[in-house]
């Protein structure tokens, strides 16, 4: 019988495209590991300490991770959510006092076909004051448009019922259940609960869906960049050349004119599939340059890897220097002021209770003496409404 390792954090992928499950035998395989990802993975060692109520460890964090100041404000924020969180939701009272952080959950399902090894870290999980709940909270840095977590959240609930039967406690949670904290805009989307008999028959059809496969079905989408498949995959290669072709026909914008609404809403997900796939593109023809030393020849030119400087001034270090040779307009003219950032600063210097309105009075009083000009954007969203979203921003 042959064995296979399925990560909680990869299931989500597998629900929208079997097919990406079933890369054993591919010539490549894809992970991407960017800044984004350093960051989330700082937040989540600081987060422990602040579930447990301990101090958190900054210089080791930093010492880990090698933050640079940018990176370090952008954790200062995404920190303050979290205290939050723990502060109002986890420490006041529905959860149980006994929580447990970073825990590492392993479990295996078998099949006629196959055994599947199941393991990851569950980032908090508690019980419910009055025992019966026993909860799972998983946080994410950023809602990305396209991401559907319900998979991943299903596998740590279903690991989590396996932990339990490992434990001493002769009493057992009744229900299960998720909830998702997005750090950097302050919300929490929690999952019905779920029986323990209610876990095994999801999983057991999520095992039979990655074992139907037909070998033949994909489902690009938003979801590709992430599949460790995407080189090898058929349907990608299919999807970049419709798309390539839709868009470089003469007829385009009269097609674009009449077309449905659901073809709207497809072509809105495949333009989101090419911006990733292109951008990911890019960054391993870079490495693939660099491993190459530097210059790739060909007939139809020269790929050459070359540097850029870019450039971050500490305003704190520089605003001095700056008044030396600068006037006020100058200086003015060369900064750009953060609102996030401003209104931040002042809900830091507020007390408990207060920091929303001190916000809204700081901001107003900027409108009124005419300091904010407001400029309005087009953005173009594809939403996807499921279970229940609370915002908990004071």
């Amino acid at each position: 019988m042959k064995t296979k390792t399925l990560r909680p954090s990869s299931c989500n992928l597998f629900a929208k495209c079997t097919a990406a499950a079933h890369g054993e035998n591919d010539q490549f395989d894809i992970n991407w590991e960017g800044g984004a990802a350093i960051v989330g993975s700082a937040l989540h060692d600081a987060a422990k300490a602040l579930v447990l109520r301990e101090s958190i460890p900054y210089a080791e964090i930093q010492r880990k991770w090698a933050l640079n100041k940018s990176q370090r404000r952008e954790m200062g924020r995404m920190i303050g959510c979290v205290r939050k969180y723990c502060d109002e939701q986890l420490h006041a009272g529905g959860w149980s006092p006994t929580l447990v952080a970073e825990q590492r959950l392993e479990g295996t399902y078998t099949t006629e076909a196959c055994t599947y090894n199941l393991g990851g870290t569950m980032d908090v999980g508690g019980m419910s004051r009055d025992g019966r709940i026993w909860g799972t909270i998983d946080w994410k840095s950023t809602r990305l448009e396209t991401a559907d977590y319900a998979a991943q959240q299903m596998v740590y609930l279903w690991l989590a019922k396996e932990w339990w039967k490992t434990t001493e406690s002769p009493k057992r949670p009744e229900h299960y259940q998720y909830h998702i904290v997005y750090v950097r805009d302050w919300t929490e989307e929690v999952s019905e609960a779920y029986t323990p008999e209610e876990l095994d028959a999801w999983m057991a059809g999520f095992i039979d869906q990655i074992e139907s496969w037909n070998g033949r079905t994909y489902n690009p989408g938003g979801q590709c960049q992430f599949c460790p498949r995407q080189a090898d995959c058929p349907a990608v290669y299919r999807l970049v050349s419709a798309m390539a072709m839709s868009l470089k026909g003469e007829g385009f914008d009269a097609a674009a004119e009449n077309a449905s609404d659901d073809q709207l809403i497809e072509f809105k997900k495949n333009a989101a599939l090419i911006t990733n796939l292109t951008s990911n593109a890019l960054e391993l023809l870079k490495a693939l340059v660099v491993g190459r030393g530097g210059e790739i020849p060909g007939a139809g030119g020269v790929l050459t890897i070359s540097t850029r400087p870019r450039y971050t001034i500490d305003p704190l270090t520089a605003w001095p220097i700056c008044e030396k040779g600068l006037t006020e307009e100058e200086i003015a003219n060369a900064c750009r002021l953060s609102k996030t950032e401003l209104l931040a600063g002042v809900a830091s210097h507020a007390p408990r209770g207060q920091k929303k309105k001190a916000k809204e009075d700081f901001w107003e009083e900027l409108c009124d003496a005419d300091a904010v000009e407001e400029n309005a954007s087009v953005i173009l969203t594809l939403k996807k409404a499921r279970t229940i979203e609370v915002n908990f921003e004071d």
